[in-house]
């Protein structure tokens, strides 16, 4: 169904569909339709709660029905799927659906049969994008794994960097509202560049303190193997998950002690070289080594100084009168304590760690309508924007910034 091949200008008035979103992964799909055709074939296939004219920025309820299409064979097509049509412009639409891979072949397969060539994303953007930023942010989009980031990174293809540039194209600006501009673009930068990629959340602490107890139960299988003794985990276990979201990859790994074998020395530098690629360090440790806990943090911070940091005191519940309880070694922030038998997310302090997860590594989102970079090419030449002192600078900096060119 898929055209691969690349699309000349020459079809700019072809109807063209392709799913925009990344295939079979997010809650909600996006699917592209533009060309003379496109509004033609929405009203054919698309029966909306309220009857009135499409216009641009609408967002429009209702049913993808389709049954008196027909395939090539004759046989009738059936989508049957509660859908959202977003008129972007004239013969330009955008179709959310249900993201999963049979709800989106069923409408893009009675697209076909109204006559609409399905095409890769990649081809779909060179035909529709006007410029190489657009472009990037419709890859970032297609790349995106959850509806929070998705719906992020949608706004940023209508409203983000490449509106904004367009609007600075007809007006007059000056090199400090520019400078401006940027410095609040960048502001969220971090934000942007985790849209299409996971947060590295380590789990880092001495062995046998239930790191991999505890990751696998903030995955929800057992991803990890956990055994009552020291060194178990002689690597660092990859684990991918969602919490609020968020795509996170949780790493476990290896306890942090001295001696060991040259095989578990190696998992204990592999696990110092997790932590320093981290957004966010678990720090976990129980009762029996919470003395421990100021030289692993300085370890810790030591190994990434920008890196925040999260205790975690397991097996909480035994701390009451144990031998190593003593107020100078209590934490410096607020620590998540859990018990030592896991219940369930509302009684043994999961929910609570996840929470503490999520704001720590992303506290707010960008609201609606803000740019926002979603490159670390685009945050480069923000950078240059923001510290830009002339208007020929400035402008060079827009250039590059919206046409990849350097």
């Amino acid at each position: 169904m898929s055209d691969e091949s690349p699309m000349s200008t020459a079809l700019v008035t072809e109807t063209v569909a392709s799913q925009l979103t990344a295939s079979g992964r997010s809650a909600v799909a996006v699917i592209g339709l533009n060309g003379d055709d496109a509004e033609s074939c929405i009203r054919k296939c698309f029966k909306a709660v309220r009857d009135r004219e499409y216009q641009p920025g609408q967002v429009r309820y209702g049913d993808w029905n389709v049954a008196n299409l027909t395939t090539d064979r004759g046989s009738a097509i059936d989508a049957g799927e509660s859908v959202v049509v977003t008129p972007l412009a004239a013969n330009r639409f955008e179709i959310h659906a249900h993201g999963g891979i049979a709800a989106v072949q069923r409408i893009l397969k009675s697209l076909t049969a109204c006559g609409v060539r399905v095409v890769n994303a990649e081809n779909f953007a060179s035909l529709d994008s006007p410029s190489f930023i657009q472009r990037e942010n419709e890859q970032v989009l297609q790349r995106c794994t959850t509806i929070r980031n998705a719906a992020i990174a949608l706004d940023q293809c209508r409203t983000g960097l490449p509106a904004w540039l367009a609007k600075i194209e007809s007006s007059q600006p000056n090199v400090e509202a520019l400078a401006s501009f940027a410095e609040t673009a960048l502001a969220f930068s971090h934000v942007g560049l985790k849209l299409s990629q996971p947060y590295r959340v380590v789990l880092a602490g001495p062995p046998n303190v239930g790191k991999s107890s505890l990751i696998n139960r903030l995955v929800g299988f057992g991803r990890s193997i956990t055994h009552n003794e020291a060194g178990t985990t002689r690597d660092v276990v990859d684990c991918d998950t969602v919490i609020a979201g968020l795509a996170l990859r949780l790493s476990d790994t290896a306890g942090i002690r001295d001696g060991g074998g040259e095989i578990e020395r190696e998992g204990i530098r592999r696990g110092a070289l997790a932590v320093g690629q981290a957004d966010l360090v678990l720090l976990v440790v129980d009762p029996d080594c919470l003395h421990e806990l100021p030289r692993l943090r300085s370890d810790v911070l030591e190994t990434a100084p920008d890196c925040s940091i999260i205790e975690v005191l397991n097996q909480a519940d035994r701390l009451e009168g144990h031998q190593n309880m003593r107020s100078d070694l209590l934490p410096e922030q607020q620590t998540v304590a859990l018990p030592t038998e896991l219940l369930n997310s509302e009684q043994d302090g999961i929910g609570t760690l996840s929470t503490e997860i999520t704001n720590t590594l992303r506290p707010e989102d960008p609201a609606a309508g803000i740019a926002i970079p979603v490159t670390t090419r685009q945050v480069q030449w923000l950078r240059e924007l923001a510290g830009a002192t002339s208007m020929d600078q400035a402008m060079r900096c827009l250039a590059c910034l919206k046409d990849g060119t350097e």
